[in-house]
């Protein structure tokens, strides 16, 4: 079976495919490329996936499936494929070629054609850390190798299993997005501190609007109604399960 082929339909933005993502990445380009000239391109990349930041809204088509983006959305490309974009008149995005030397059918990870980042907050972050990929790349590849890794793996959802994760109502197996599992985990290591809707956003990384709808989400619930839940819960825990006095468990 190719490495290119088996994709499938998704709950996440229509499509996920199958990326050797086992084997770590070799980057042969990467760099900011600014379209516009032309409201529509084509391309085939082949032997290489293609990885890309974007800082403005428009369309990726992949083998006649279209795909809508904003700015913050990383998009994955598979190799020797027709790609078309449609852009705006000022189209600058952020971008990576890359292939997965000696990978085998067992490495194969899925991962979502296009993920939100978290809008254009979260983009500029990126664009941060790609930059730094960029001006040392002559020098030192391997450090564009692990940016890309890394970026691809925060793209995979992560499936938490029972109560790895407290706080999220639904089934036995859930998958949560990368950025809601770290949120959520250290909200319920710090149930006894304040937060800000503003300020977990930014130790996510995230904007605070894309937080709130990943709340919504998952959650069925608001940040700051999930924190009071959770709470709640973590107080009758300790009731029934503790000799803690009541003044103790209501300070923790």
């Amino acid at each position: 079976m190719s490495l290119v082929s088996g994709l499938h339909l998704s709950i996440l933005r229509g499509m996920e495919q199958r990326v050797p993502l086992r084997r770590s990445p070799s980057v042969s380009q990467i760099g900011l490329n600014v379209h516009g000239r032309l409201a529509r391109e084509r391309f085939r990349m082949p032997g290489l996936w293609g990885l890309h930041l974007y800082h403005y809204a428009g369309e990726l088509e992949i083998a006649g499936r279209k795909f809508a983006f904003s700015p913050g959305c990383v998009s994955v490309t598979p190799p020797d494929s027709d790609l078309v974009w449609r852009f705006p008149a000022h189209a600058p995005h952020h971008f990576a070629l890359l292939s997965f030397p000696g990978a085998r059918e067992e490495d194969q990870v899925p991962v979502p054609v296009i993920t939100d980042l978290g809008g254009s907050v979260a983009g500029h972050a990126e664009a941060l850390r790609i930059d730094q990929a960029v001006a040392s790349f002559a020098r030192e590849p391997q450090r564009a190798n692990a940016w890309a890794w890394d970026l691809m793996w925060r793209l995979v959802p992560v499936v938490i299993r029972g109560p790895a994760v407290s706080g999220v109502p639904g089934a036995e197996d859930r998958t949560v997005p990368p950025a809601l599992q770290v949120i959520l985990t250290m909200l319920n290591l710090e149930l006894d501190q304040a937060h800000s809707l503003t300020g977990l956003a930014r130790r996510a990384g995230i904007s605070a609007n894309h937080l709130l709808r990943l709340f919504r989400r998952h959650c069925g619930d608001t940040v700051m109604g999930w924190i009071r839940r959770r709470r709640g819960e973590r107080a009758h825990e300790l009731l029934v399960s503790t000799n803690l006095p009541i003044r103790d468990i209501a300070l923790a």
